[in-house]
């Protein structure tokens, strides 16, 4: 059996606004006599800049369930969807997984408050940060989400703040949803903070 490559990180790409370390895409295939082995595709990919203090990297998408890996079809349907500018923030026809890396806001900067038509889980990797919600009668609550912890989003108002110094990274695994409806009440998407990405919007399903 081979050694596992032991080489370094490849250094940080341009579009990576965070100090943390490379993120390195690995994507497995098969050889045309069925063995598992590297797609041609693994290796970093670029990243979105949301703020100065926000950074996002779209890592996989799918568009169908259950999926079909014959011939390439999921991974084709990927790219078509991450070719788009900008990249919604979810994916209508299914799901996506991305990195998002959290910085310090400069001084006067609130967080933003906001809502995807969603179900997210949220897990923390390095660092910690302040999950935000509306809370009773509209007194926001908070809590301190640290490295190993898992936020399950679902489709609430919510904001996300670094306290300290250090940045946080955190993995979201986004799967498309029907709008929240509490009473006779529908709780819309609310993706009106400046600079925020369209929200569910993408590919019908393969």
């Amino acid at each position: 059996m081979a050694r596992p490559d032991s080489s370094s990180r490849p250094p940080r790409p341009d579009s990576q606004i965070s100090p943390l370390p490379t993120v390195t895409r690995l994507i497995t295939t098969h050889t045309a006599i069925g063995h598992s082995t590297l797609h041609p595709a693994s290796g970093p990919t670029p990243w979105d800049t949301l703020s100065s203090f926000t950074g996002f990297n779209l890592i996989h998408s799918t568009h169908s369930l259950p999926l079909s890996f014959n011939n390439d079809a999921d991974q084709k349907a990927h790219e078509e969807f991450a070719a788009q500018t900008p990249v919604p923030l979810v994916n209508k026809a299914g799901s996506i997984c991305r990195i998002v890396d959290l910085g310090p806001a400069p001084p006067g900067v609130e967080p933003f408050m906001h809502r995807t038509e969603s179900l997210d889980y949220g897990i923390v990797i390095s660092g910690e940060v302040e999950l935000i919600l509306e809370g009773e009668d509209g007194k926001r609550e908070s809590r301190i989400v640290r490295q190993g912890d898992v936020v399950v989003q679902r489709g609430t108002m919510h904001a996300w703040r670094v306290l300290g110094d250090e940045w946080c990274r955190m993995c979201f695994v986004m799967i498309a949803s029907e709008p929240v409806q509490v009473g006779d009440r529908v709780l819309e998407e609310d993706l009106s903070a400046p600079g925020m990405p369209p929200g569910g919007e993408g590919m019908e399903k393969q």
